[in-house]
């Protein structure tokens, strides 16, 4: 990785000039340079909240093309009585203009729908308001009619009559015509214009996603400014310099464009769950870039003169490169975990979001260090106002964690139980309607309608034979009208509608509307002749062409997910007391919704437990300890039970959105943590004393730490000003969380860390043992290179002076060496006499006899400049737990080396 460092400290220009073609790359995938249109789409379709390739979601699509599409539009009128004749034409001229609107297929309503009436042996198929009614009595026969008619009693006119609808069935058009189209605008316009004093509202599938598309657009156009605006404030208050606020906000820019241009030139768009990407990557790219910046300054403090800044980025970049490309890639660990999660939007955000950290890391080791080269400051800045308070507290939360060491591990063990019990409430959810503010028109008017017509959501109950005609035979049809029947009395059922409502319709009619006639038709012969007679194109949305399968209507008021999960857990039930001649299914939106509630549960234990594993992987690999990197995870999976007990105590519901912070929090969170146990490693190496270590290295860190984290919290906070409740939750509860990891890593981390000596992979790559030490040390026969590596990164490595003395003849120790290069002199002086006992060099034990009898037998002095590995009983005994298989190999090593030395005494006695 140097050499690349080297290369980009060396061509910052280059660098500048690649960044800056990519940035032009991606924006002519986001905006068409031509017209200026916007081709990244935001998609309010729930079909992305749906798992990819469900059979019920096949069999959804299956029902839509059978019995035809669902995207309907309600606009309800309210009046005190809909029947009075200037009302009835108030419906008549806006059905009239709804049926114009570009996209619709036809429109339903007291104006356009068939009445079905028989007179006099003669069967009438006429309008409701055909004539339009001219006096109260010819509105009262109006109501008679539709009361005696099971399809559009309650569907037409509401049950107290009140309110009378209009349905607007719209052709197989794309979201993104619909959102076009402005189609809810014309409506508006329309109602404005015809409605009078009549109170009209308006709710459906397409008035809904239309106003998720505009509400996920404002989002990113209000939040995307403001995140930015704080992490400026941020760097301002972090660094006080032009210069420190300007590089990352341009690294957080360019990894955002690149990020967006991606996913346009891909094709996929934005959607209720992958629109947080955005705001996500400008956090992110925050916290890398200000760790890049940092340590430019640092290396700017380190040196007292003006000094090349290219030299000063390249040393920086060799400092921070590493740990910023490791907690990348955990991070990007943590949002890859979502790929295994079974609903599409969440699939896309994991995908998306690697593809943000990924640029965002890319930015900050190439762009951000290459700016620095070029505008970057010669001469250190003084010293801010907050480093000496940061400092001083850095200090006292240090001696804090040393001194109650037990008490900070103590807490959080407690933190973690009664998360857990927390964990025991959440519940799982997946608002759409209610994702709006309560007072924004989409709900306030889907809830009026809801009231008024008791319940406004759709959903089918499908009954389906493998028998041709089957749905003619009046023991078939006798179940479907069972079924009815117990649907209607369910709380939550409104009305159902079913092919069986217009068989008994119309033979009640063809029987002159007699009432002993409104029953099913006695045999499969005269139901096929009823029905082919009297029926019209409304009847075949309940019935398919060769009778073999019918679909009831159900229309309910069911608000939450818990009274949908209800209610589609009774439906379920009693399906399955059904004949067995007939196979039953429910299905719609809201029960599509509500299966994706197992999806998220699943999908949430899937995703955590893939990003624990894989990220518990990369710590141990990093820390060449299975024990450490479990140590080193606890920090992080404290902070996500946190989160999920949070959530059970506030009752705020585990969604799509909101599942995705676990992922997110751990991916950040781990972050620090990684920094932090680099710094420590480092500090305590270089003073081999891991309580001093733990007082430096958070003093190096509480300053970048402290200042991400606030920029992070701020950043997600933004979302609160979010038009939609779920992201104003994930906003909320991603910024508790991350505000929750930075306390853990100013006290558990360094209390747990305190404790154990740390070896990391990058220190078993880049400590220099000399040419192959398992071969050329006796110590390490038998080891392989690494494993030579990581027992010395165990120990201590020091340097000693030609000339000074090693070991001291007489003094009590408990320590040997084993030199890695130079030469030492082994000495006793009798009488005044010096005698030289032995030479030692590369490879040769000095002072094992200590190691066990504690008293020095001879002086050892330095001949020349002597690099030596240092141990003791205790690093002994820690390579023993962590490594028994290279404690076995050394302590096995040693006795060979002890027998050898007692031989050649023996023979020298000799």
């Amino acid at each position: 990785m140097n050499r690349v460092f080297e290369w980009v400290a060396r061509r910052p220009g280059i660098v500048l000039l690649a960044a800056g073609a990519l940035t032009l790359f991606a924006i002519a995938g986001i905006v068409d340079l031509r017209s200026g249109e916007l081709r990244l789409w935001v998609d309010p379709s729930i079909n992305r909240l749906l798992p990819t390739g469900d059979p019920e979601v096949a069999f959804y699509e299956h029902v839509r093309e059978t019995f035809g599409n669902d995207e309907i539009v309600l606009v309800a009128l309210e009046a005190p009585d809909v029947y009075e004749p200037e009302v009835l034409a108030t419906v008549e001229r806006i059905s009239d203009r709804l049926a114009k609107i570009e996209g619709v297929d036809r429109v339903l309503s007291l104006s356009t729908a068939l009445d079905v009436r028989g007179i006099d042996g003669d069967l009438r198929i006429e309008g409701f308001l055909d004539p339009m009614p001219a006096s109260r009595e010819d509105a009262d026969e109006i109501r008679r009619s539709l009361a005696r008619n099971p399809i559009y009693e309650n569907l037409l006119v509401s049950p107290d009559g009140r309110g009378a609808a209009i349905l607007v069935y719209f052709r197989e058009i794309s979201d993104r015509e619909l959102v076009a189209r402005g189609v809810d605008r014309e409506i508006a316009r329309i109602l404005a214009e015809e409605r009078g004093d009549l109170e009209a509202r308006v709710t459906g599938t397409p008035i809904v996603k239309i106003a998720l598309n505009r509400a996920l657009l404002a989002d990113l156009l209000r939040t995307l400014p403001l995140v930015f605006v704080v992490a400026a404030l941020v760097l301002l208050l972090a660094f006080r310099s032009l210069l420190g606020v300007l590089v990352p906000m341009a690294t957080i820019a360019i990894a955002l464009t690149w990020t967006l241009g991606f996913a346009a030139w891909i094709g996929w768009s934005l959607n209720l769950v992958t629109a947080i990407v955005p705001p996500l990557v400008v956090t992110v790219g925050f916290a890398y870039a200000i760790h890049v910046v940092s340590e430019y300054l640092a290396v700017l403090g380190r040196h007292r003169a003006p000094v090349d800044r290219r030299a000063v980025a390249l040393e920086a970049l060799k400092d921070v490169g590493i740990p910023v490309l490791i907690t990348g890639v955990t991070t990007a660990a943590g949002f890859l975990s979502l790929a295994t999660n079974p609903m599409t939007a969440v699939r896309e955000f994991g995908f998306l979001a690697v593809a943000g950290v990924a640029f965002t890391v890319l930015a900050s080791l190439s762009f951000a260090p290459a700016a620095l080269c070029l505008f970057g400051s010669r001469t250190a800045a003084p010293p801010g106002w907050l480093d000496a308070p940061l400092g001083r507290a850095a200090g006292r939360l240090a001696e804090f964690d040393l001194r109650r060491r037990r008490l900070v591990l103590g807490a959080g063990v407690a933190a973690l139980a009664i998360a857990v019990v927390g964990m025991q409430r959440i519940q799982v959810g997946t608002e759409y309607v209610e994702n709006f503010a309560p007072d924004s028109t989409v709900r306030t008017d889907y809830e009026a309608i809801s009231d008024l017509f008791h319940g406004s959501e759709p959903f089918y109950v499908v009954l389906e034979s493998s028998v041709p005609e089957a749905f003619l035979d009046p023991e078939h049809l006798e179940v479907v009208k069972g079924l009815q029947a117990w649907l209607e009395e369910q709380p939550e059922v409104a009305t159902t509608t079913s092919f069986v409502d217009y068989l008994m319709l119309l033979h009640r009619e063809m029987n002159d509307g007699d009432d002993a006639y409104f029953s099913l038709p006695p045999s499969k012969r005269s139901t096929k002749q009823i029905f082919l007679f009297g029926s019209n194109d409304e009847a075949w949305a309940f019935v398919d062409r060769g009778f073999q399968s019918v679909n009831v209507f159900v229309r309910a008021h069911a608000p939450s997910s818990a009274e949908v999960t209800a209610l589609v857990a009774r439906v379920e039930a009693h399906l399955a007391t059904l004949p067995d001649y007939v196979e039953a299914t429910a299905t719609g939106d809201i029960v599509l919704l509500n299966r994706t509630l197992d999806d998220i549960v699943r999908g949430q234990a899937e995703s955590l437990g893939l990003a624990l594993l894989v990220i518990y992987v990369i710590l141990a690999a990093m820390f060449t300890s299975l024990r450490t990197g479990l140590l080193a995870l606890f920090p992080n999976v404290l902070p996500i039970a946190v989160y999920f007990g949070t959530l059970g105590f506030t009752g705020i519901t585990l969604n799509p959105s909101t599942s995705l912070i676990a992922c997110i929090a751990l991916g950040i969170a781990v972050d620090d943590t990684v920094h932090y146990l680099a710094r420590f490693n480092a500090d305590a190496k270089r003073l081999a004393d891991e309580r001093e270590a733990t007082r430096i290295a958070l003093g190096e860190v509480i300053r970048p730490v402290s200042f991400t984290t606030l920029g992070l919290c701020l950043g997600f906070g933004v979302l609160l000003s979010s038009e939609l409740q779920s992201q104003a939750d994930f906003g909320v509860l991603a910024a508790f969380t991350l505000a929750v990891a930075w306390l853990v890593d100013v006290t558990i981390t360094p209390a747990l860390a305190s404790g154990v000596r740390i070896v990391t992979l990058w220190d078993t790559l880049t400590l220099d043992l000399g040419q192959s030490p398992h071969q050329t040390i006796p110590l390490f026969r038998g080891l392989r290179p690494r494993q030579a590596r990581i027992f010395a990164l165990l120990s201590r490595v020091e340097t000693v002076a030609a000339g000074a003395r090693l070991i001291t003849e007489g003094d009590e120790g408990d320590e040997m060496f084993i030199i890695i290069d130079g030469e030492l002199t082994a000495s006793v002086t009798r009488d005044g006499e010096r005698t030289v006992l032995s030479r030692m060099r590369r490879g040769d034990v000095v002072g094992e006899v200590a190691l066990f009898h504690r008293k020095r037998s001879a002086d050892v002095d330095a001949e020349r400049e002597t690099r030596l590995l240092r141990f003791g009983e205790e690093d002994l005994e820690r390579v023993r737990r962590r490594h028994p298989r290279i404690a076995a190999t050394v302590l096995y090593n040693l006795n060979r080396i002890q027998a050898r030395r007692l031989v050649e005494n023996t023979q020298r006695i000799d």
